[in-house]
């Protein structure tokens, strides 16, 4: 059993193999073997605490199906204004909801909704998503199905006494714990770190594009997107080449091949792509610098009006 049991742990830490295959696995070596009687390895499958838990996401399901959960999130949030108030906004209703449901399943709701959230208070999503995820752990223990280790506490108590526990049996325990992590959590606002995740920082870097012509002098010129470097663009990238000013070639792979007249256009940070544009003999255009929200529209009208504009090929 010893043996198993490590080769559990040695597959959870060095293998992407599905948890649940893993100990599924386990358990059927360990019923093969005779290590333990079939009776005990599927006792687990009857216990009550499985049965509820397996139940809630039934009814998780259903609350995130017809919208409920959706309208809950909604007008839970209202529009502090300080940080200190949306903490506390943000707090008590994620710890009164994961006191019934799954705090897994809170959190991916409101992860969502609190990054968005974020920015319209202008506020850094990590000094709210810690706050989100504590209260998610600490609403947990203030009922028995709040988080399964309550349940699997439960069952082994009632095995051993026969008393059955009550839903609310630790409700006043996890309030307290409750209203220490809010108050700390406000205490501490100004500790709570500000960090950018990787998303963050490619939404911050989409925000604008350049548009750039290759002129007959470049050195690109004849070189794929690779070969000349232009793929490596500091917080952005090669999203589109025009060419002809009809052709529109997106995605641009890395073997595609740079010509004269082309007009290639970059989503990414303006001041890094211009030292591109210096470093690689590109000039600007008429119109280069504009929102992502007008490359549909721009390419629409490229399509429909066919502009006339001299190539610019090596002789």
């Amino acid at each position: 059993m010893i043996v198993t049991v490590l080769l559990v742990f040695i597959l959870m830490l060095c293998t992407k193999l599905p948890a649940d295959f893993v100990f599924l696995g386990a358990m059927t070596v360990l019923m093969v073997t005779g290590t333990l009687p079939v009776n005990e390895v599927l006792a687990g499958f009857s216990s009550s605490s499985v049965v509820l838990v397996g139940a809630l996401f039934v009814v998780i399901a259903g609350l995130v199906h017809t919208g409920t959960m959706q309208w809950i999130v909604k007008y839970a949030l209202g529009t502090p204004k300080s940080l200190k108030m949306a903490i506390l906004q943000l707090m008590v209703p994620v710890a009164v909801l994961s006191s019934f449901l799954s705090n897994t399943t809170v959190v991916a709701i409101f992860i969502k909704v609190v990054k968005i959230w974020s920015k319209k208070l202008n506020i850094a999503p990590s000094k709210l998503l810690i706050p989100l995820s504590y209260a998610s752990g600490m609403g947990g223990i203030c009922t028995l199905i709040g988080t399964p280790p309550n349940l699997l506490i439960s069952g082994f108590y009632t095995e051993q006494t026969g008393i059955q526990l009550s839903i609310f049996t630790p409700t006043l325990v996890g309030l307290f714990c409750l209203a220490v992590g809010i108050l700390s959590m406000i205490a501490m606002q100004k500790m709570i770190p500000v960090r950018k995740s990787p998303e963050d920082a490619l939404e911050e870097t989409n925000d604008y594009t350049v548009e750039l012509l290759v002129p007959s002098s470049a050195e690109c010129i004849g070189k794929t997107v690779k070969e000349a470097g232009l793929d490596e663009v500091e917080g952005g990238h090669l999203i589109e080449i025009i060419r002809f000013d009809k052709e529109i070639i997106s995605p641009v792979n890395e073997d595609e091949y740079i010509l004269g007249g082309d007009r290639l256009i970059f989503a990414g940070k303006v001041d890094e792509i211009l030292k591109l544009r210096d470093s690689h003999q590109l000039v600007n255009t008429t119109h280069h610098v504009f929102s992502l929200d007008e490359i549909d529209s721009n390419r629409k009208l490229r399509m429909a009006h066919v502009r006339f504009t001299p190539l610019l090929f090596p002789l």
